[in-house]
């Protein structure tokens, strides 16, 4: 009966530790997160399950986070649209998830500037959808006069024809 005892708090301090380790480890991706805007796009394709993926979902609850979701994806915008302007510029992201194609318009006059076909990660795809798209617009605080919105689009080519009334 001792040694059934003495095998339950083994494992419960086993199971204990592995349960520290595993936050020290988020906690350590969370700091990197934090520190470095960059790190962002180098754990985005960690698995499901990992320190590093639970890290990426704390820091995206904050706006701090949010905001390194849009500099991740800033080699989606032409250089251009980041030179120092006077005037306010609404950049629209339409995100056409069927295709996989980033469709990036100007505001209000809705002038298409860049359609990309999406090669990266599906997960950060997922990400801008969970956190960005919806949302108000976002601005980045190195780049006062843009503001930008996320939103998901649908190919027309993937809708089903209307029935035919007879």
């Amino acid at each position: 009966m001792t040694i059934l005892a003495g095998l339950a708090c083994l494992a419960v301090i086993v199971f204990g530790a592995a349960m520290v380790r595993r936050e020290i480890m988020t906690r350590y991706h969370l700091g990197l997160l934090r520190s470095d805007p960059a790190y962002l796009r180098r754990i985005v394709d960690q698995p499901e399950g990992t320190p590093a993926r639970a890290a990426i979902q704390r820091h995206l609850e904050s706006e701090g986070g949010k905001h390194d979701l849009i500099r991740a994806v800033r080699d989606w915008f032409p250089d251009w649209l980041f030179k120092e302007e006077e005037a306010e510029t609404h950049v629209v992201v339409y995100l056409d998830v069927e295709k996989v194609i980033v469709n990036i318009a100007l505001e209000p006059q809705t002038v298409k500037i860049a359609e990309i076909s999406y090669s990266g990660s599906p997960w950060q795809l997922k990400l801008i959808q969970e956190h960005l798209v919806g949302s108000t617009k976002w601005k980045i605080p190195e780049y006062p006069t843009l503001r930008f919105t996320f939103a998901i689009t649908v190919s027309l080519d993937t809708r089903k024809p209307a029935p035919v009334s007879k």
